[in-house]
C-alpha cells in the first residue's frame, strides 16, 4: 500500500509538472510506466493535433497516436530509455504533416523506493535553430564542394605572402603539390617581370581595395610559365587574402597569335598595290586603306562617311546597286569603271568584288590607267599594221597581175604554140597566188584565210579563163569552212591550179562530157585532205605521177613535201589525186 500510495502520490504532482511554472511554450507530458497519459498541457496537446492530427486522451497511450512508424519507433526508444531510470536530452525530428525540430529532455519518475513509475518529457520546439544550423551545415558542405571541385585556383594567402589554403586545382595547373606550394612563399612562383605589380596589388588588397582583374604568371613544375587572372580580396577580420585565379594561358596565346594575324593582315591591308574597300551591307564604306586613299585624293576620314554609290558617276548608280545584290547572294564580281576622284577627273579601274564571311563587301580596286593607255597603244599599233599588211596584200596582188600582164604580153611574140602553151600556165599559176592577197586583203584575218570560201573563187576563175573546153564539163567543189595561213594556203592553191587545170585539159578529150570534183576537209584532228577527182579517160598508165619530169607534176610534188604531206594517186574510174598534210596548231584564226 504504502508504494502504491507513493506512486500515485508522485504521479499525482502532474498538476504541478504541468502547470505554469515551465518555460512559455514548453511541451509537457507525463506518461505512466505503461506510456499512457497521465498528464499532459495545452501546448503538448496542440503539438499532436498539428503534427499527426491526434485528439489526445489522458489514460491513452501514447504510441497509439503516432501514426509515423519512424516516429513511432523512435519515441518508444526514447521513451523506454528514461524508463530505465536515465534522464537525457535529445533533438527529434517528429510529425506527419508538419514537421519539426524537438529538443526534449526526458525525466524518469522514481518512487520511494527507488523505482521507476513514469516519465515526464519536456520539449521545446527547436525548428527554427536547428533549420539555421543544418542550412548552415549544407553551406558550409556545399562551399567546400565547391572549393575542391572548383576549376579556379582557390586560394587563401596571408599578409606575410604564404598560403594557407589551396584548393586540388593548383596542382592540376602547375604541377606542384600543395605541400610544395605551401612550404615557399608565394612570390616565388611568380615570374620575376611580374614581381612589382603583384605586391603593388597585394598592397592595393591590404589596404582595404579589392582586386578585380589582374594578370601574371605563375611558374609551372616544367619550368614553363601560366597565365592567370586574378580576382581578390583581403578579409577585415584576420587580414588574409582570398583570391581566385583562373588560368588563362591558352587564351594569352590565342590572343597574341590573333594580334599577330590582325598586324600581319594590317601590314598587308596597308601596303598593298591595290585599293581595298570595305563597305557595310548598305554600301557605306567602313575600312579603306592607304593605296585607296591615294587613288582617288580622298582622305581615310571623307571615304569612310560615303558609300559606293558615291564615287562613281550618275550613270553608273544603277549597275552599282545590282552588282552590290550579286555579293549578297555570294557571287563574286569583277568589273572596269570608273570611279570619282576628289578632283572630278574619271580614275579607271578594275574591281574583284566579294562578299566577306561576316556579311561585309570587299573590294579590290586595281588603277587601270596605265593599262588602258598600253592597251591603246597597241591597239593603234595594231591598226598601223593592220592597214599596212593591207596594202602589202594589195600591192602584190597588183604586183602579181602586172606580172601576168607582162607574161601575156611577151606570149604575143611567139608562134611555138609550147612556148605559148608554158606563158599561159604561168599566167594561171600567178592568178591563183593573187586572188589569195585579193581575199587576205578584204579578210578581217590578215593571217589567215577561209579556204573554203577561196577555193570556190579559185576553181570559177579557171573555168572562167576559157582556156579550157569546159561546156560539157561540171566541176563541183565541196569544202569544209577550214582556215589557213597563208604559207599552207599558197602551196595548196598552186597544186590545185596544177590538178585542176590537168583534168579540164586531159581528162575529157573530144569534147567529152564528165564532172571534176574538188573537196577539201579536214582528214582527223591534226591533219587536213585535199582531193581532186575526175570521172574521165584517167591519166595514162605510161605517166608515173611520182617521177615524172613534166613540170607541173614536178611541181605538185615539190609543193606537197612542202606542206609535209603525202600524195596518193587512184585510177579507178578516172583519176583522184589525194594529198594529206598536217594540220599547224594555229590553223584556226584568232
Amino acid at each position: 500500500m504504502s508504494n502504491n500510495n507513493k506512486n500515485n502520490g508522485e504521479l499525482g504532482n502532474e498538476n504541478r509538472l504541468t502547470g505554469d511554472g515551465y518555460t512559455p511554450g514548453a511541451n509537457i507530458v507525463v506518461l505512466d510506466r505503461d506510456l499512457c497519459y497521465v498528464a499532459f498541457n495545452a501546448v503538448h496537446q496542440a503539438m499532436m493535433q498539428n503534427a499527426w492530427l491526434a485528439d489526445i486522451q489522458l489514460g491513452k497511450p501514447l504510441l497509439e497516436y503516432i501514426s509515423a512508424k519512424r516516429d513511432r519507433d523512435a519515441a518508444q526508444n526514447d521513451l523506454q530509455h528514461a524508463l530505465s531510470g536515465e534522464s537525457f536530452r535529445i533533438v527529434r525530428e517528429y510529425g506527419d504533416i508538419n514537421r519539426k525540430y524537438y529538443e526534449s529532455s526526458y525525466h524518469p519518475l522514481i518512487d520511494e523506493t527507488g523505482g521507476v513509475i513514469g516519465v515526464a518529457v519536456i520539449s521545446m520546439d527547436a525548428t527554427e535553430r536547428y533549420d539555421t544550423k543544418f542550412q548552415l551545415a549544407d553551406t558550409r558542405e556545399n562551399l567546400d564542394r565547391i572549393f575542391r571541385l572548383s576549376p579556379d585556383l582557390l586560394c587563401v594567402a596571408s599578409p606575410d605572402g604564404y598560403f594557407k589554403q589551396l584548393n586540388p586545382a593548383w596542382e592540376s595547373t602547375l604541377g606542384y603539390s600543395i605541400a610544395e606550394l605551401l612550404a615557399k612563399p608565394l612570390i616565388d612562383f611568380i615570374h620575376p617581370d611580374d614581381h612589382d605589380g603583384t605586391f603593388a596589388e597585394i598592397a592595393k588588397q591590404v589596404g582595404g581595395e579589392p582586386t578585380i582583374y589582374f594578370e601574371n604568371r605563375y611558374r609551372h613544375k616544367d619550368g614553363s610559365y601560366r597565365w592567370l587572372a586574378w580576382k581578390s580580396f583581403a578579409a577585415t577580420e584576420d587580414g588574409k587574402l582570398h583570391a581566385a585565379a583562373r588560368d588563362i594561358t591558352e587564351w594569352k596565346l590565342a590572343d597574341q597569335k590573333l594580334k599577330a594575324e590582325e598586324l600581319r593582315f594590317h601590314t598587308l591591308f596597308e601596303h598593298a598595290g591595290d585599293g581595298i574597300f570595305i563597305a557595310d551591307g548598305t554600301g557605306r564604306y567602313t575600312d579603306v586603306n592607304t593605296k585607296g586613299c591615294e587613288m582617288l585624293g580622298y582622305t581615310r576620314d571623307e571615304i569612310l562617311s560615303m558609300s559606293m554609290t558615291d564615287l562613281v558617276p550618275a550613270q553608273d548608280v544603277k549597275d552599282v546597286s545590282l552588282r552590290m545584290n550579286e555579293l549578297a547572294k555570294g557571287k563574286e564580281v569583277i568589273r572596269e569603271r570608273f570611279l570619282l576622284r576628289k578632283d572630278g577627273s574619271l580614275c579607271p579601274v578594275e574591281i574583284n568584288g566579294r562578299m566577306l564571311p561576316d556579311g561585309s563587301l570587299l573590294g579590290i580596286v586595281r588603277d587601270i590607267t596605265e593599262r588602258r593607255i598600253a592597251e591603246k597603244k597597241i591597239t593603234n599599233s595594231l591598226l598601223e599594221k593592220e592597214a599596212l599588211l593591207k596594202e602589202i596584200h594589195h600591192r602584190v596582188k597588183n604586183n602579181l597581175a602586172v606580172i601576168s600582164s607582162l607574161l601575156n604580153l611577151q606570149s604575143r611574140s611567139f608562134t611555138d604554140p609550147l612556148v605559148i602553151e608554158a606563158f599561159k600556165e604561168s599566167r594561171h599559176r600567178i592568178r591563183s597566188m593573187a586572188l589569195i592577197h585579193e581575199k587576205l586583203y578584204r579578210a578581217q584575218d590578215l593571217a589567215h584565210i577561209d579556204f573554203s570560201v577561196y577555193l570556190e573563187a579559185l576553181v570559177q576563175g579557171i573555168c572562167a579563163s576559157g582556156d579550157f573546153p569546159t561546156r560539157h564539163i561540171s566541176v563541183k567543189v565541196e569544202a569544209q569552212p577550214i582556215f589557213l595561213k597563208i604559207d599552207e594556203a599558197i602551196p595548196c592553191a598552186l597544186i590545185i591550179n596544177e590538178l585542176v587545170t590537168n583534168c579540164l585539159k586531159h581528162a575529157f578529150p573530144e569534147d567529152r562530157g564528165g564532172t571534176v570534183t574538188v573537196t577539201f576537209n579536214r582528214y582527223s584532228d591534226d591533219s587536213f585532205v585535199l582531193t581532186v577527182s575526175d570521172d574521165g579517160v584517167g591519166i595514162g598508165e605510161d605517166i608515173d605521177m611520182f617521177t615524172s619530169s613534166s613540170f607541173g607534176l614536178e611541181l605538185i610534188r615539190l609543193l606537197t613535201q612542202q606542206l609535209e604531206g603525202g600524195l596518193h594517186l587512184s585510177r579507178t574510174e578516172g583519176t583522184s589525186v589525194k594529198i594529206i598534210f598536217p594540220a599547224e596548231p594555229a590553223a584556226e584564226p584568232a
